[in-house]
């Protein structure tokens, strides 16, 4: 591939532990604005895209977010209102997880 691959066997083969994630999403309905906040919650900081369905009454969005620190911000446009966040819906990553609406 020729691809610097030493990050990945360094994280998912040597470092202990899996990542951890707990977050929260918020949408702003005037703004059409989804803001996202991801804590990693284990020791050590995991680098890696993550991506997200935004589901909504009659559509999916996915979204891929870098995940390079502790606390994960991101703010995503969208003009429909969100019922629910999935993280990883493809099942691609080895993580425990959640996120829930902030209300």
């Amino acid at each position: 591939s020729k691809e610097n691959l030493e990050l990945f066997f360094k994280q998912w083969l040597f470092t202990p532990g899996q990542p951890i994630l707990d977050g929260y999403w918020q949408y702003n309905s005037q703004r059409k604005i989804l803001k996202i906040d991801i804590q990693q919650m284990q020791d050590s900081v995991f680098k890696f895209p993550l991506q997200i369905a935004i589901k909504g009454k009659q559509q999916v969005m996915l979204k891929t977010i870098d995940c390079n620190s502790k606390n994960i911000l991101d703010s995503i446009p969208i003009n429909f209102e969100p019922i629910s966040i999935d993280l990883d819906p493809n099942i691609e990553l080895l993580f425990d997880g959640n996120i829930k609406e902030k209300k």
